[in-house]
């Protein structure tokens, strides 16, 4: 989000710890960021980038990431864009997907 952009945090109580936490409703002109890595060195998960919003001020930061991003992530396989370490490991047979536990059919795989 822009720095001037006020930030109202929630804290909760798990377990027994109090946890803050930045929830979706709280931060409307923000993006997320999740980075992807290996799980046990043998499946790649991949990240996340998504606006929190419609806002203005989110597309705005999105685009901003966006054109970054492209600088370096040159391929795409349907919706995803594919960083060049992915793309090599996928390209050897590696497993690249959203969850380590879901079935296979849900990995992202280049087209054959």
């Amino acid at each position: 989000m822009h720095r001037s952009t006020h930030v109202e945090p929630v804290t909760r109580v798990y377990g027994g710890a109090e946890r803050t936490e930045y929830e979706l409703g709280n931060i409307p002109d923000g993006i997320e960021f999740n980075a992807g890595g290996f799980w046990e060195e043998r499946v790649l998960i991949s990240g996340l980038i998504q606006t929190w919003s419609e806002s203005t001020s989110a597309q705005q930061l999105m685009r901003k990431f966006f054109t970054a991003m492209k600088k370096t992530f040159k391929e795409k396989v349907n919706v995803y864009w594919i960083g060049p370490e992915a793309f090599q490991f996928l390209e050897k047979g590696g497993r690249l997907t959203l969850n380590v536990s879901a079935a296979p059919s849900f990995d992202i795989k280049i087209a054959q």
